[in-house]
């Protein structure tokens, strides 16, 4: 295959995947009478509780290790940046460019993880 083939093939796997997204996050779903269901319905929210607290500690430390590898490899590529000859900076650019892209999503699950935690603690406090 041709390397103009490859690109057309990713984007239109990529058009694909965006229309895909869109047309799930689309979809509604209408159900009659939920709030008598759930209204009724009381439980033990203890051990969930405690599960909560423990995942929570777990996902704060999760987020300072990865923002923290986050920053530490920056640092490292800007000082190879510094110190690179002329040749050596264009292949530390190429670098910085996954760099990027793996820091986007690094601090995206970071944020993603907070939200989770948030809407965990929310559910079992309205348990």
């Amino acid at each position: 295959m041709g390397n103009m083939t490859m690109k057309r093939i990713a984007k239109i796997l990529t058009v694909l995947i965006i229309i895909a997204t869109i047309a799930t996050m689309l979809s509604a779903v209408f159900a009659e009478g939920a709030a008598d269901v759930l209204g009724n319905l009381k439980g033990n929210t203890g051990a969930a509780t405690a599960v909560t607290k423990t995942a929570n500690n777990i996902i704060g430390i999760v987020q300072v290790i990865c923002y923290a590898a986050a920053v530490i490899m920056l640092v490292i590529l800007g000082g190879k940046f510094i110190i690179a000859s002329p040749e050596a900076k264009a292949d530390i650019k190429k670098s910085a460019i996954m760099y990027v892209i793996g820091a986007i999503i690094v601090f995206a699950a970071g944020a993603l993880l907070g939200v989770i935690s948030n809407l965990s603690t929310t559910v079992v406090s309205q348990g």
